[in-house]
């Protein structure tokens, strides 16, 4: 499991998740500050500053924070 930072773009009709994952054209989710967690123990596996997810090869995806919770960002 990954848990990161996801950069939404900066277009007020296509800043949602789900607009990222169901864009046709986008075939892998770019991630920072990630953490690489293991799944039954959430122990933490390692770091790294930047991922490539491929799209396809996620089954699940949980945002744990909403835009409105993150310091400098507006609603």
């Amino acid at each position: 499991m990954f848990v990161g930072d996801l950069l939404l773009p900066d277009v007020a009709f296509r800043s949602r998740v789900s607009d990222v994952m169901n864009d046709p054209k986008r075939r892998f989710l770019p991630l920072a500050n990630v953490e690489a967690l293991d799944g039954k123990t959430g122990k933490v596996l390692g770091h790294t500053s930047f991922l490539l997810l491929r799209v396809e090869a996620i089954d699940v995806l949980i945002p744990l924070k909403e835009p409105a919770e993150t310091p400098g960002l507006a609603s």
